[in-house]
């Protein structure tokens, strides 16, 4: 869902993709990720994260699914690059310096 709304909404007068090619992009990908649950540990966790480390709680939840799953990073345009937040990285895929080669061998 952070990737459709990231690349549908305008910025800077234009945006990234249209509605029907982002969800050509979720199309492809939902066939070779894997999904984690959002179940109770995830919603304490996204809950004590937004108070703790001061997140919206849609950004919390991302956060804490990462951290509840073992996933060392997330991409998100909605953070600083290279923060991490209790062992879960966000780098954002959108900066000039993003290198994808580099993110999968981090």
């Amino acid at each position: 869902m952070e990737f459709y709304s990231a690349t549908t909404r305008a910025r800077h007068g234009r945006t990234v993709l249209s509605p029907p090619a982002a969800r050509r992009w979720l199309e492809g990908w939902i066939e070779v990720v894997r999904f984690l649950p959002l179940d109770e540990r995830v919603s304490r966790e996204a809950v004590r994260g937004a108070h703790e480390h001061g997140m919206s709680i849609f950004d919390a939840q991302v956060w804490a699914s990462a951290k509840v799953h073992g996933v060392g990073a997330v991409l998100t345009e909605d953070t600083r690059e290279r923060e991490r937040v209790e062992g879960v990285r966000f780098v954002n895929p959108f900066a000039r310096a993003f290198d994808p080669e580099t993110f999968v061998s981090d």
